[in-house]
């Protein structure tokens, strides 16, 4: 090869080393202005957010009442609804996650809310009753998360939905309606699903290192063990429905439940079977009353007094049917009537604990005591059972001293801690409340 035909080959590799070189010189500079724009965008959001997050406090307050409100004259065996609005740590980590792969949007979940079921089936209700509160074209499912699992997998299930309230649902309820033209987000999930969920989010989403393999698949068998239960759960509530609905088990022999009198036998039937009697005694429980589990109702024992806590719950039966028939009440659709308004009221639920206060009587009662004690404070001056006395005496002195000051003449006060009506109080652990 020449001399001059070498140097022009050396030019040319100069050349394109030279252009080689400005073209990467060109991409880097081209990805430090997009990481640049992305930081920037995120900066942005998180000091919004800093200074709108008070406001999204409130916007949660009063739209978790809401939810509540609107669920708690469902039959639904809810086990809890929270609400929180988002840390601004876990906003700005969230954030500058997001900023490390594209130019970082707002996020749907500053404001979110957890619905969680005892049972399975009753997820899709909770979807529905959503729907109805909110209107179906503002609830958006963004994802049922055990529909997106292969049939080898076990893993996270809930069912996620992205949803934003019109104004007029927030009249009235000190919420900032400036929220309102931003999303937020809801999850409906069992309470087993939940349990996986927490742990999960506790052990390893909030690790600071990565756990090991063995860690991992303990607490992936964990979500298997859970979801087993779960359906083992669903058979049980179904096939309970079945016994309660099905053929040959009627409880009322062909009547109308609602026209039936309001007997011993019949009103005990009620309060162990009426969903909605059922599921306000739950929320009684929530409520701090430490109501007795009944003994199992069966429609063939109905008459049976055999064992003494049996006997003990005839007896308040027996008291609550003389309290219907004193009050006018001779039906146990009328009873049910009375009952779903009272087991509603969650201020005299509170109320009448304050009565065990000034009586030294407690909130560890039978069923059909606490369901006694709820009629008895829409007339606390009629004549109960003996057994009743001093709860009605104690709601009549509370009726004299605050009388005008609430719709029933009963004021709230503090929570108390007393006896039961028929016979001593008995202890009662309190379990955690939970996350």
């Amino acid at each position: 090869m020449s001399t001059d035909a070498a140097a022009d080959e050396g030019a040319t590799d100069a050349t394109g080393r030279g252009a080689e070189d400005t073209a990467q010189v060109g991409d880097a500079q081209h990805k430090d202005d997009v990481t640049r724009q992305r930081l920037e965008a995120a900066d942005e959001l998180i000091a919004r957010y800093r200074t709108t997050r008070p406001q999204w406090s409130r916007f949660v307050d009063g739209v978790l009442a809401m939810i509540r409100d609107y669920l708690s004259g469902e039959h639904l065996m809810v086990v809890a609804i929270e609400g929180r609005s988002k840390s601004e740590h876990s906003y700005a980590r969230k954030i500058l996650a997001s900023a490390q792969a594209a130019l970082p949007g707002e996020l749907h979940d500053r404001a979110a809310f957890r619905i969680i079921t005892l049972f399975q089936d009753d997820k899709e209700r909770v979807v529905d009753l959503v729907r109805a509160l909110f209107g179906d074209d503002r609830v958006q499912v963004t994802g049922e998360r055990g529909q997106l699992l292969a049939p080898w997998e076990f893993a996270y299930r809930s069912i996620h939905l992205k949803v934003t309230v019109a104004e007029h649902l927030l009249e009235g309820r000190g919420i900032p309606a400036q929220c309102a033209q931003d999303p937020f987000e809801i999850q409906v999930r069992s309470a087993t699903e939940h349990i996986w969920a927490a742990t999960d989010h506790k052990l390893r989403y909030k690790a600071p290192m990565p756990l090991p393999g063995a860690s991992i698949r303990s607490l992936f068998r964990l979500a298997a063990l859970l979801e087993t239960v779960d359906d083992e759960l669903t058979k049980l509530q179904r096939s309970v429905q079945e016994v309660l609905t099905g053929p040959g088990t009627d409880l009322w022999n062909g009547q109308p439940p609602a026209s039936i009198p309001a007997t011993t036998e019949a009103v005990r039937a009620l309060i162990a079977t009426d969903p909605s009697i059922v599921t306000g005694l739950t929320r009684a429980v929530t409520r701090g009353w430490e109501l007795r589990e009944p003994v199992p109702w069966h429609h063939a024992d109905a008459h049976s007094v055999e064992t003494e806590q049996a006997k003990v719950e005839h007896a308040a039966a027996t008291d609550l049917a003389l309290i219907c028939e004193k009050a006018g009440i001779g039906t146990l659709g009328q009873l049910r009537e009375a009952l779903e308004s009272l087991l509603n009221d969650d201020q005299l639920v509170d109320t009448i604990r304050i009565a065990g206060q000034k009586a030294d009587l407690g909130t560890h009662v039978h069923h059909a005591d606490f369901l006694s004690l709820l009629l008895l404070s829409m007339d606390p001056e009629q004549v109960p059972p003996a057994a009743l006395t001093a709860w009605s005496d104690a709601l009549a002195d509370i009726a004299a001293d605050t009388a005008g000051q609430q719709g029933r003449g009963l004021a709230p006060s503090d929570t108390v801690e007393p006896a039961h009506p028929h016979g001593s109080a008995e202890s009662a652990e309190e379990g955690d409340p939970g996350d």
